[in-house]
């Protein structure tokens, strides 16, 4: 062994075909690089799962959409509070600022959001349309627990399309199922790529 190391993108470099690590990667994937050749990568010969999508019509889209923007201003407020408990929790914990904080927009759960919908005029057919609310024999209650913090997602227009949360206890790991989603918006902050 010469004992070199590294991987595809450092060797590249090292060869001067390229001048950083992501020069050689943008390189790699646009064949710019003579006598390399990328190969799909083989996938097992498993079906995909597609997700269950419900189309919505465009009043029904705009509902859905006011509905997340009214449960995102349910959600906020309580970080938004002088002297807001779960905003300072969250600030020592995860050693962020206020201002990162509330310039992400990430909200708090009290356990109510239902209640608050239903002041605004939703109906609850529309609060379990949207995933949000969950139907239950003695009332309603919310899909994200009591004490999670909530972070909105937005799509390329700066519109909500869905919410996922982090539990601090980490006793709670799971999401809106993906049959809520108004689009096809994978993670946190992806609105933000190509600004």
């Amino acid at each position: 062994s010469c004992d070199a190391h590294g991987d595809i993108f450092t060797f590249l470099v090292d060869l001067e075909l390229a001048t950083s690590t992501l020069d050689a990667a943008r390189k790699l994937i646009q064949g710019e690089i003579e006598g390399i050749t990328v190969l799909p990568a083989s996938r097992a010969n498993k079906p995909k799962v597609e997700a269950e999508t419900v189309e919505l019509t465009a009043e029904q889209f705009a509902r859905r959409q006011a509905l997340y923007h009214a449960a995102w201003e349910y959600y906020f407020e309580p970080m938004f509070v002088d002297g807001s408990t779960p905003l300072q929790s969250l600030m020592d914990k995860r050693k962020l600022s206020q201002n990162v904080l509330i310039g992400y927009e990430v909200g708090y759960s009290r356990g109510a959001l239902w209640r608050h919908l239903i002041e605004l005029g939703f109906t609850l057919e529309e609060m379990y349309a949207s995933g949000l609310v969950k139907e239950s024999p003695q009332s309603p209650h919310d899909f994200f627990p009591r004490g999670a913090y909530i972070f909105p997602h937005y799509d390329e227009t700066g519109a909500i399309c869905r919410f996922t949360f982090k539990d601090p206890e980490k006793k709670l790991v799971y999401q809106l199922s993906k049959l809520f989603w108004l689009n096809n918006i994978q993670f946190y902050g992806q609105h933000t790529m190509n600004q």
